[in-house]
């Protein structure tokens, strides 16, 4: 009998041994690194929004980086097999990878360089009074009777009353400059916020498409963007919008739903592009992926991924500086004064 209890416990012994190492596995992904490689592939094959506007085969990518993986190579290996995928993606500032207190984006294997158009030691030098005026983030000044107002980020939160105020202040100026160079983008809000004392009716001024399925071409019908007008008054002189190639995200969002009003113009160089709102995906071994979700169009069907060109290629020269005039500035001025 008791022969018969000791086997019993035992037999008791292992399958509880059994369930338990069921439970740690169900609760523990597997994490190597070839199922971290599929989750990567996979996670950006479905989600990712520019396979088609970028013209990119990631099916081939999978052909030429799988070989690479194997489950005995280390962190720092997969790392340098996976990082280099982004490459690909074509210059999306949107899309990253990052754990283990490290990040890569795409940046680190493009050695692209623009021109910078953009001078903020000539602009505080001869076009701003001191002292400086700010209205919560925003410089403004009036130059040669034409409102300016310089917003470095977007992630600096603007409010109604900042905007109400600059409205006002500007009201009886012949036109405003909006200066965004170096702007490289925040929360939509701050420039649907501007926007909506830039006009006087509702106004569609973009189309949005969301990935709705795994396939590359799996998007929502579009999604009509309109911003309607806020405030106790609206400005609608003319009005130049300032961009260079430092102008990302939300920044080009802005320069995009401006262009759409039909007192405004883009002046300087085209921005950089970066429509998508990103998201976020994890990888079995804790990584974080992060990536483009979806597109948007402007009104005239333009995809502006790449960058919003202005209606005006202007260029801040060399001798600009010498001469204490910013190119920019003073063609946004004569234009200005053509369209009163």
């Amino acid at each position: 009998m008791k022969k018969l209890v000791k086997q019993f416990t035992l037999l008791l012994i292992i399958l509880l041994n059994i369930r338990c190492e069921n439970i740690l596995l169900d609760n523990n992904p597997q994490n190597s690194p070839s199922e971290v490689f599929e989750a990567f592939w996979k996670g950006i094959d479905e989600k990712y929004a520019y396979f088609e506007l970028k013209n990119i085969n990631w099916d081939s990518v999978y052909l030429c980086t799988k070989p690479l993986t194997h489950d005995n190579m280390s962190d720092e290996e997969l790392w340098n097999v996976l990082s280099p995928m982004l490459c690909v993606l074509k210059d999306d500032g949107h899309t990253s990878l990052s754990g283990d207190g490290k990040e890569t984006q795409w940046n680190a294997c493009n050695n692209t360089t623009y021109k910078k158009n953009f001078d903020y030691n000539l602009l505080i030098k001869n076009y701003i009074s001191t002292p400086i005026k700010y209205s919560g983030p925003i410089m403004y000044e009036i130059i040669d009777d034409i409102g300016y107002m310089y917003y470095s980020s977007f992630g600096d939160m603007v409010t109604d009353e900042n905007i109400d105020f600059l409205v006002d202040y500007f009201k009886n100026t012949k036109g405003l400059i909006i200066d965004i160079r170096g702007n490289q983008g925040g929360a939509d809000e701050n420039g649907n916020r501007i926007q909506s004392r830039m006009l006087n009716e509702k106004t569609l001024v973009e189309y949005i498409y969301y990935k709705n399925g795994p396939g590359h071409s799996d998007f929502t019908a579009p999604q009509k963007l309109h911003i309607l007008p806020k405030g106790t008054s609206q400005y609608l002189k003319p009005i130049a919008v300032l961009t260079n190639r430092s102008c990302y995200s939300s920044a080009s969002n802005f320069a995009s739903r401006m262009w759409a009003l039909p007192h405004v113009s883009l002046i300087g160089d085209t921005t950089l592009g970066g429509a998508g709102r990103p998201k976020f995906f994890d990888l079995p071994n804790g990584w974080l992926v992060r990536y483009s979700s979806n597109y948007a169009l402007r009104v005239d069907g333009y995809n502006y991924e790449n960058g919003v060109p202005p209606d005006y290629y202007v260029e801040l020269e060399s001798t600009d500086k010498a001469n204490g005039k910013d190119a920019i500035i003073e063609f946004a001025i004569s234009w200005i004064k053509s369209n009163q």
